[in-house]
């Protein structure tokens, strides 16, 4: 299976455009999309699944096209959005069971089997019988990922799945996507670097409806290496620093600031270079603000 996206551009009728232009290629693994909050990535992962209509472009899973054959893309597609209802009232085993009846399983028995390996796989067997509402914000994201994962989809598309997790959980949930990555697709769409860096081979980063870039980790900090530089300033140097967009991060010490940050070429009081890490390629590749 391989998703090819052409042109996709996406305009709303108050002129507002969400998406301009995206093409990708994504194939069998786990394919992350990063960028901030409003950045245009749901509206891509709506079109993508079919819920939201394009304005212009193609999207192709292998011969299947967006908006031609889309019954068969459902079939084809499991979803976990990023704003997940649940039927709180219902067990884990219930609700899955009434997902896999709306998905077409009607032999009783394959239904039973197939929610029980489910179950299994996403180590909730044990909660099967208890009601939704008592799970944890980690077993619930579990439990819609299982649901996006009934009838055995040749791509499961995941939007923002560990927002609001602890970072236990958070790194519990990344392992388990990058499992069913092996044998399909893995679409994760994220704000968060860390869930791209022990996660995905390949990604594209998204602002303003746009790709700023497409590849994978070490393409990325590549760009940016021997262009991150650190540095201790004091307060009056700090307020003097001429272009606080290009600060990464900074660090109150004893006697003023340690700061982090992009630049082509050196800067006063900006003596060592340092091996990039890939938050850094990110937040240079974004124009970061991170001055507060």
């Amino acid at each position: 299976m391989r998703i090819t996206v052409q042109s996709l551009s996406k305009r709303y009728h108050s002129g507002v455009k969400a998406l301009n232009d995206i093409d990708l290629e994504i194939s069998k693994g786990m394919f992350g999309l990063l960028g901030p909050n409003g950045a245009g990535k749901t509206t891509f992962m709506q079109i993508i699944t079919t819920i939201l209509p394009a304005s212009s472009g193609i999207v192709l899973y292998d011969q299947l096209q967006l908006g031609k054959d889309d019954h068969e893309i459902r079939r084809r597609i499991g979803y976990l959005p990023q704003y997940f209802g649940l039927y709180k009232n219902l067990s884990g085993e219930e609700f899955l069971d009434y997902i896999a009846i709306i998905k077409g399983l009607k032999n009783h028995e394959h239904r039973k089997k197939h929610i029980q390996d489910l179950l299994e796989l996403v180590n909730l067997n044990d909660k099967k019988k208890d009601k939704i509402k008592t799970y944890s914000g980690g077993m619930k994201q579990r439990i819609g990922i299982a649901q996006a994962l009934v009838g055995n989809p040749e791509v499961v598309i995941v939007d923002e799945p560990t927002a609001g997790l602890d970072p236990e959980e958070r790194v519990r949930f990344r392992n388990l996507l990058s499992e069913f990555s092996d044998d399909r697709i893995v679409l994760l769409s994220t704000h968060i670097v860390a869930d791209i860096e022990h996660s995905c081979s390949s990604f594209a980063v998204m602002d303003a409806g746009k790709v700023k870039f497409y590849g994978d980790s070490e393409q990325l900090i590549e760009k940016y290496r021997r262009k991150i530089w650190t540095g201790q300033l004091s307060e009056d140097e700090w307020n003097m620093l001429p272009d606080r967009q290009s600060v990464i991060s900074r660090k109150k010490v004893k006697n003023g600031y340690e700061v982090r940050l992009f630049a082509e070429n050196r800067l006063p009081q900006f003596d060592v270079v340092s091996e990039p890490t890939l938050e850094d390629a990110y937040m240079a590749l974004m124009g970061s603000k991170s001055n507060a």
